[in-house]
């Protein structure tokens, strides 16, 4: 089997586990994000995807009418600023009444560069949005799921977290903040009834993956299969994530089944790094 089709597009069971839930998605317009938003307007949640790129709407319209059973919204927001975060909740609340899970996918790679050639504002660019961006989301989205009693906050963190990398200090060590980040808030709210994880990656088959891959190869005068076969024969299950096996992990995390569970990371990535 190759490895394309070894890497297929999954379709769950649906269990209908989050009838009546509302969820944002930050960063849902593509890959990792929109998986979980597709997820869990499949399991029964309302979905309001809040993203940067204007084609969110479009991803919220396709979704809302492939699941007519529940209200899938897409709005244009800058998770790097505070009134777009406070927007974006608000809105929520507005047309739902409340929200349950929030979800932060929102999330760049910096550009290869080894820290003397790495520019200053290429290194504050990646932790506005990988690290300043959740935090300011955290910031406006807790006092609704405070005042409640109950709430699921999930972030994507990466296996590059866990251990430097050449070339992309700032990527490694902004994924690293976010892992410790969700602990300082889960210890923070763990008496509100809100639960704080993140959701560790490796390789993903999504589209900036895939652009990543082809730069790789072409540096290297290979073809993009050559080095893609060429990589993922380091992942001892033999392929790449899909964004739905990222997705499966999240939406554990914001389940009844994962009450218990704060603080926590959990690893997705093939076993390409056991800690």
């Amino acid at each position: 089997m190759s490895l394309d089709a070894a890497a297929h597009e999954l379709k769950p069971s649906v269990t209908a586990r989050f009838n009546g839930h509302t969820s944002i998605v930050v960063g849902g317009s593509k890959g990792i994000g929109k998986s979980t938003a597709e997820r869990l307007a499949q399991e029964g949640s309302n979905v309001v995807i809040a993203d940067i790129d204007p084609g969110v709407t479009e991803t919220a319209a396709t979704l809302a009418a492939e699941y007519p059973s529940v209200t899938v919204v897409g709005t244009v927001a800058d998770i790097t600023s505070l009134a777009d975060c406070e927007r974006v909740v608000s809105e929520t609340t507005t047309q739902f009444g409340s929200f349950d899970n929030v979800v932060v996918a929102a999330g760049v790679v910096n550009n290869p560069a080894d820290v003397v050639t790495l520019p200053e504002a290429e290194w504050n660019r990646v932790f506005a949005i990988n690290v300043t961006g959740p935090f300011l989301f955290a910031k406006a989205a807790l006092p609704v799921l405070k005042g409640q009693g109950h709430g699921r906050i999930v972030l994507i963190a990466s296996f590059w977290g866990r251990v430097g990398q050449a070339l992309f200090s700032a990527y490694c060590a902004s994924k690293a903040a976010i892992i410790v980040l969700a602990q300082s808030l889960a210890a923070e709210v763990a008496g509100d009834g809100v639960t704080v994880n993140t959701v560790a990656p490796g390789m993903t088959n999504t589209d900036l993956h895939r652009q990543a891959l082809a730069e790789e190869a072409a540096k290297r005068s290979i073809t993009f299969e050559e080095f893609r076969d060429q990589e993922y024969a380091h992942i001892p299950l033999g392929r790449s994530a899909d964004p739905v096996d990222i997705a499966n992990a999240v939406l554990f995390l914001t389940s009844d089944e994962a009450r218990y569970v704060t603080g926590a990371s959990i690893d997705v990535n093939g076993g390409v790094l056991f800690r």
